[in-house]
C-alpha cells in the first residue's frame, strides 16, 4: 500500500510542463491498523462474553464508565442503565462505607487490588451478592484513572450458607 499525492508543475504561462509525485508507503500503517482492529475485536468480545461481570469504573467519582451484561444482570439493570450510575449508587447501604474505605486506599496507591463479598441493592429492592475483585490502573507515576470490577453472582451460596446456619442453630438448640 501506498499513497500518492500529485501536483502540476506549470510554466510562467500556466501550461502543464511536468509533475511533482510524492509517494509514501502505508503498507506498515495499514497493517497496524489491521492489528489494532483485530486487537479491539478480541478485546471487546473477551469483555462482553466473559463469564464474569466486568465494569470499568472512574476511580474518582466511581461513575460507571463501561459494563458487560453480566454485571448488568448483577446490578438488576441494562448496561446502558449502569453506565449512567455510580458505583455508590448501586451498592447497599451497608457496605457503602467500607467500599469508599477501600476505595481511597486504591487511588492512595495502599492497595492495587481488593477482593470481598458485598451486597447490591438492584432497583426493584432486590438485594444480590456478589463476589468482588476491583484492581487500580494506571500508567507508572501516575494516580489512577480507571479501576476495573470483576465480579460473580453468589447470592444463591450465600442463601444457603444461611441455612445451613439456621439449620446448625435448631441443631444445637436441639441437643440443648
Amino acid at each position: 500500500w501506498k499513497q500518492t499525492d500529485k501536483v502540476p508543475v506549470r510554466d510562467s504561462k500556466g501550461k502543464i510542463t511536468g509533475i511533482i509525485v510524492m509517494a509514501q508507503a502505508l503498507t506498515e500503517r495499514k497493517q497496524a491498523n489491521e492489528a489494532l482492529r483485530a486487537s479491539e475485536q478480541r478485546f471487546r468480545a473477551l469483555f462482553d462474553q466473559a463469564a464474569v461481570g466486568v465494569a470499568l469504573a472512574d476511580a474518582t467519582t466511581g461513575q460507571f464508565v463501561q459494563v458487560n451484561q453480566r454485571f448488568a444482570d448483577i446490578a438488576g439493570s441494562s448496561p446502558e442503565e449502569v453506565e449512567h450510575l455510580t458505583i455508590a449508587a448501586i451498592t447497599h447501604p451497608q457496605e457503602l462505607e467500607s467500599d469508599l474505605v477501600m476505595m481511597k486506599k486504591l487511588r492512595a496507591g495502599l492497595t492495587r487490588e481488593f477482593t470481598r463479598d458485598k451486597r447490591y441493592l438492584r432497583k426493584d429492592g432486590t438485594e444480590v451478592w456478589a463476589n468482588l475483585t476491583v484492581s487500580a490502573m494506571w500508567a507508572p507515576g501516575e494516580a489512577p484513572g480507571l479501576c476495573i470490577a470483576v465480579g460473580q453472582d453468589i447470592t444463591d451460596r450465600k442463601l444457603m450458607e444461611e441455612q445451613v446456619r439456621q439449620s446448625q442453630k435448631m441443631e444445637a438448640i436441639g441437643t440443648l
